[in-house]
């Protein structure tokens, strides 16, 4: 010890001296001519009027296909030589702050136990125009997330929900099929809003395949960040980067877009699909609790229905399981273990459990639509 004080009150006590014989700012593991391979995929995505990424991921997942014989580099590598070459693109990124963990957001229970890691999200992009028409053209955004996430937008004829089943359909046969959709609640997905227990007709062809639909807390777009986060690329890559004329240029666009969108993300279809052995006839629903006007009391509110919980749960969000066999709906809050482990672990607390009847109106409609895809 006493060594070390006295080493440390030295006069020459200068350590920026190098002496290992290495430039300063220069990589040890990396090469120049490294580099210069990582600019010339950089050049050749940028001049390819079919390929719209050509960020350090896009470079990274086509390295193989260039340079077969050398191992890429670490991506983070390929990322600072972009930025040495002020070729990155600058995208202003929203604050987290972990709000979503404060107020118990139930996403690792949708992802780790509902979907078990096959979640597929679902929405409708805000309506896009072209010079010389009218009518609106309507975008179906597909954002497919666990061991092999993929994003995929298709242009749709219809804003309903026979279009939204025939674009699924696709999905399901061309790439592969979720153990769980989650998508928001508008008409098109929900059904009309003034039904109370009501079954729409995307709802029971998920059901008929074997998939769970999960619905979105309202007016909360970030409980849907990775759908959203899609839409914002396509609206800066695709559509606002374009210039379109015509629907069929369009569609002949957008396939470019979407391959290499899948090249970019590396997607490769599963060789196999193995069913969902926990699955059941039963929906889920996401809310946030909000206190009732001129009351202590908190509420979600399903449809029309409102539900009445403990006001200490006011600003939590739950996670409700409509079991549409017993027809009881199980009111749900994530809480997470107080473990030391530093991977989180939680577990579904139960809050409410209240009778849910389907609405007989759904009843015949039930019928018809399931001997229409059985007949």
């Amino acid at each position: 010890m006493e060594f070390v004080i006295s080493w440390t009150k030295q006069s020459n006590q200068d350590p920026t001296p190098d002496q290992r014989g290495w430039k300063k700012d220069k990589p040890r593991k990396y090469t120049d001519q490294q580099e210069e391979k990582i600019l010339s995929i950089y050049y050749k995505l940028k001049d390819d009027p079919s390929s719209f990424f050509c960020g350090a991921s896009a470079i990274f997942n086509l390295w193989k296909s260039h340079y077969p014989l050398t191992l890429p580099p670490h991506l983070r590598y390929i990322g600072r030589v972009l930025k040495k070459h002020n070729l990155t693109e600058k995208i202003k990124r929203g604050k987290n702050k972990g709000a979503s963990r404060y107020l118990l957001y139930p996403e690792y229970t949708i992802l780790n136990t509902i979907s078990q890691g096959s979640l597929l999200e679902l929405d409708f992009i805000g309506k896009k125009f072209i010079q010389g028409r009218t009518e609106p053209i309507n975008f179906l955004a597909f954002s497919l997330r666990g061991k092999h996430p993929l994003k995929h937008f298709i242009r749709v004829e219809e804003y309903n929900q026979e279009e939204v089943m025939t674009q699924l359909e696709e999905f399901i046969t061309k790439f592969e099929k979720p153990y769980a959709v989650k998508m928001d609640n508008d008409f098109v997905f929900f059904g009309p809003s003034s039904k109370e227990r009501f079954l729409s007709k995307v709802v029971l062809f998920l059901l008929l395949h074997n998939i769970i639909p999960i619905f979105t807390a309202p007016r909360k777009p970030w409980n849907q960040a990775s759908i959203e986060g899609a839409n914002s690329i396509f609206s800066r890559k695709f559509w606002n980067r374009c210039h379109f004329e015509a629907v069929s240029e369009i569609d002949g666009r957008l396939a470019d877009f979407n391959l290499s969108y899948q090249r970019y993300l590396n997607y490769q279809r599963p060789d196999s699909f193995k069913e969902n052995k926990n699955f059941s006839y039963c929906a889920y629903f996401i809310r946030k609790i909000y206190q009732e006007p001129e009351s202590t009391k908190g509420y979600i509110q399903i449809g029309s229905k409102r539900i009445i919980l403990d006001p200490s749960y006011i600003n939590l969000f739950t996670l409700s399981k409509w079991d549409l066999e017993k027809e009881i709906l199980y009111i749900y809050i994530q809480r997470e273990k107080q473990f030391d482990s530093k991977v989180p672990s939680f577990y579904l607390q139960l809050v409410k459990e209240i009778p849910f009847e389907i609405n007989k109106a759904s009843d015949k409609k039930v019928v018809d639509f399931y001997l229409s895809y059985n007949p």
